[in-house]
């Protein structure tokens, strides 16, 4: 015991308040038991709990990933770097919640893709006065969020316009079937070129 608190006491401010915010792992399974009638309370201890889990999870990730080379280290990073989304993912699935599931994927490439670079570029200006950033880069990026954008709106585009007495089930599901491909291949030949 005491080896850990040294550990925390020597590790930066950050990783204290991740240490910090894990006493809500323990407090999150049990709110389910002593808080039923409060959902509202069990939601923001899992929220609590789920923080340091990811960052944890993600600090993990990277030190394996640095001892397997890059290819390996590569695929464990974008495997398991969102492992927080996967596992809720998969858990509304199996409890057939899809338009959570769509809200989640619409959050998860909102934020990746807008705030993170915005949020970048913020504290970025604070600290620099001038920022540079590669042209490519920004074109792929401008380029991903334009295709990601068009796929997000299409379906609800379509069905305001038609109607959804026209917009059956199975003509959405041939356009989530055939934007995938095209989001699959997009990102393959962003990838390799």
């Amino acid at each position: 015991m005491h080896q850990l608190l040294n550990y925390i006491r020597s590790t930066s401010l950050k990783n204290r308040i991740f240490f910090g915010l894990s006493i809500f792992c323990p407090i999150a399974f049990i709110s389910k038991y002593i808080f039923s009638d409060n959902p509202t309370l069990i939601f923001c201890t899992a929220i609590l709990a789920i923080i340091p889990l990811a960052a944890f999870s993600t600090e993990a990730t990277e030190s394996v990933a640095q001892y397997c080379g890059n290819f390996f280290g590569g695929f464990l990073n974008s495997g398991l770097g969102n492992i927080a989304e996967l596992i809720f993912t998969i858990v509304a699935l199996r409890k057939g919640l899809i338009n959570v599931v769509k809200a989640s994927i619409l959050g998860a490439v909102t934020s990746n893709v807008c705030v993170g670079v915005g949020l970048a570029l913020f504290f970025g200006g604070l600290r620099f006065k001038e920022q540079t950033f590669g042209e490519k880069l920004a074109g792929i990026n401008a380029a991903s969020l334009t295709c990601l954008t068009i796929v997000i709106l299409c379906p609800s585009a379509l069905k305001i316009s038609l109607g959804s007495h026209v917009m059956s089930t199975t003509i959405m599901r041939r356009f989530s079937y055939v934007s995938a491909i095209i989001l699959f291949v997009l990102d393959e030949i962003i990838d390799r070129g």
